[in-house]
């Protein structure tokens, strides 16, 4: 059985997930992972606590890996794909820049993005805290087709998850429990969803 050709865009810890998952899998192969070093200037522009990790497992498993952190480096992008053969399709999971359509026409099956919250309902930052404040009992990864709009694309598959945790005094808290919960189903959902575009 051939092996699809993935690309990551992969960052932060759930992109990890997504990434040993598709090492692990029968059927998909990535020879090639985007990430983030360092938090946005926003946030302190500090390494990331899990860049090492991918470091260490990329290298652990012949994937190349390559630095991303800056708009220029995001554009830049497709010049490294350019000279590669027999790409099928682009993961995204937790991805700072906006990816043209330029890029996702390199691949016959173009990209899926795996956002974590509920789509159409809580696109861009923070979904998780909007659900809190908006008093949902139930959270959201939600895998979608990328096209140039952010967190816009058609549905391929969601997963579901109640929210347990009433005890925390801080909202932050519990956004960053949900988190964690809901981290290692990145790498199912990943796997499911790309099975599901490649079907089409």
């Amino acid at each position: 059985m051939t092996k699809r050709k993935i690309v990551g865009l992969l960052a932060r810890e759930h992109g990890l997930f997504a990434l040993k998952a598709l090492v692990d899998s029968d059927s998909f192969e990535i020879d090639l992972v985007f990430t983030h070093r360092y938090e946005p200037k926003s946030k302190g522009g500090q390494e990331r606590s899990e860049f090492k990790q991918y470091l260490d497992y990329c290298s652990a498993n012949g994937i190349e890996l390559v630095e991303v952190n800056s708009k220029k480096e995001a554009k830049d992008i497709i010049n490294k794909l350019n000279p590669l053969d027999n790409l099928d399709i682009l993961l995204s999971v937790s991805w700072r820049y906006l990816v043209g359509v330029d890029i996702l026409a390199l691949f016959p099956f173009g990209g899926i993005n795996l956002h974590r919250g509920l789509l159409p309902n809580y696109p861009g930052a923070e979904p998780i805290l909007q659900a809190l404040k908006n008093g949902d009992d139930k959270v959201y990864i939600t895998a979608h087709k990328m096209i140039e709009e952010i967190d816009q694309g058609e549905l391929i598959k969601t997963y579901e998850h109640s929210i347990n945790h009433l005890n925390f005094e801080k909202i932050d808290d519990k956004v960053e429990c949900i988190k964690k919960e809901l981290g290692p189903h990145f790498g199912v959902l990943s796997l499911e969803a790309l099975a599901l575009r490649m079907e089409k």
